[in-house]
């Protein structure tokens, strides 16, 4: 099914720096039946006479202009003005492969409603983030095989929607968070299929870490963002008591450690504690029990938590989790990199 016209949706937000080089690599792809809706989200840089300039060598670039309302707003405004008959999202700090389109279009039949791929993942070098190749047959197969499926549908990129499915299911993306709207939206898309689920190994986009990791700030309420995310998985599966008690472990589990790293990563050692004693004793309380903290956590760290020595288990978790503290190094790495280039061009 190489004949689809695909619409790749762009929300933009001050994307001066990179926003030319993302739709480049979208205007050099290989298979040529593609709108692109860039949706600058009240940009206060030059992110919009970028667009525009584009916009004026080649018609299949659409520009719409808005307030500022987030991501999910701009996605959501891009929906309403798609015609094509598949649906990607593109950030406007990343960008595609040549042959990302046609490798994906590929994968099209008539009875696949959603197409998953893989994606370079660029930090300091580039690094492939194969998913495992997979054909889901409707959602009752989604739902049997859950997990594996979940796996492939965090993010919003590297993936081909059918537009149909979501203009009549009204489907659109959360704006109440921040954090998390893409997998919610992309377990609702997922409620309505009638045909397949592709997941592929191709290659067909290029997230840049750096560029969204590095220089994101931190959210003090990530916390209350995850639970919202997994009480959204609980309606998937009809209520917080109809979910396998597998998944339950599963998500809070990696939900609490992720927090866990999280804060480790972005704050101080007591700002940490007190970040990690706020998710125990309030945020998770209601969910985390202590089989899931025993399965996660070492049996000191155990203690440490049952015990409130929150400031011990940082020390400890730091201690046997080296990896949770390379963020905040890269960060600082990063940072003074940025701060000589600024004072040598000041000069």
């Amino acid at each position: 099914m190489g004949d689809a016209m695909i619409s790749v949706i762009i929300p933009a937000y001050n994307a001066g720096k990179f926003i030319e080089n993302c739709i480049n690599s979208i205007f050099s792809q290989t298979y040529g039946d593609f709108e692109i809706i860039v949706v600058n989200d009240g940009s206060s840089d030059n992110t919009l006479d970028i667009l525009n300039s584009l916009a004026k060598k080649d018609a299949r670039l659409k520009v719409i202009s808005q307030e500022n309302g987030g991501v999910s707003a701009a996605r959501n405004t891009a929906l309403k003005h798609a015609k094509g008959e598949f649906i990607t999202y593109v950030d406007a700090d990343d960008t595609l492969p040549e042959t990302a389109l046609a490798d994906m279009t590929e994968l099209l039949t008539d009875d696949v409603d959603l197409v998953v791929c893989s994606n370079n993942e660029i930090r300091l070098k580039s690094k492939p983030n194969y998913m495992q190749e997979n054909v889901f047959d409707g959602p009752q197969d989604i739902y049997n095989r859950f997990r594996d499926f979940d796996r492939a549908v965090w993010w919003p990129w590297a993936k081909l929607f059918r537009r149909s499915i979501i203009s009549e299911n009204h489907l659109t993306y959360d704006t109440s968070i921040t954090f998390g709207e893409d997998h919610i939206f992309n377990l609702l898309y997922s409620k309505y299929i009638t045909g397949k689920a592709v997941v592929s190994r191709k290659i067909t986009y290029n997230y840049y870490f750096i560029r969204g990791g590095l220089t994101a700030k931190f959210y003090p309420d990530m916390d209350e963002m995850q639970k919202y995310v997994y009480t959204k998985i609980a309606d998937y599966f009809g209520g917080a008591d109809k979910i396998p008690k597998k998944y339950e472990h599963l998500y809070i589990g990696s939900y609490y450690k992720g927090l866990v790293e999280y804060y480790i990563a972005w704050l101080s050692r007591e700002k940490a504690a007190k970040q990690i004693q706020n998710t125990t004793e309030n945020t998770f309380a209601d969910i985390l029990t202590d089989d899931i903290l025993a399965e996660y956590l070492t049996p000191l760290q155990f203690d440490c938590i049952k015990s409130r020595q929150y400031t011990e288990f940082v020390k400890d978790y730091t201690k046997h989790n080296p990896k949770a503290t390379v963020y905040r190094k890269m960060r600082r790495i990063v940072r003074k990199a940025l701060e000589g280039l600024q004072k040598v061009f000041v000069k």
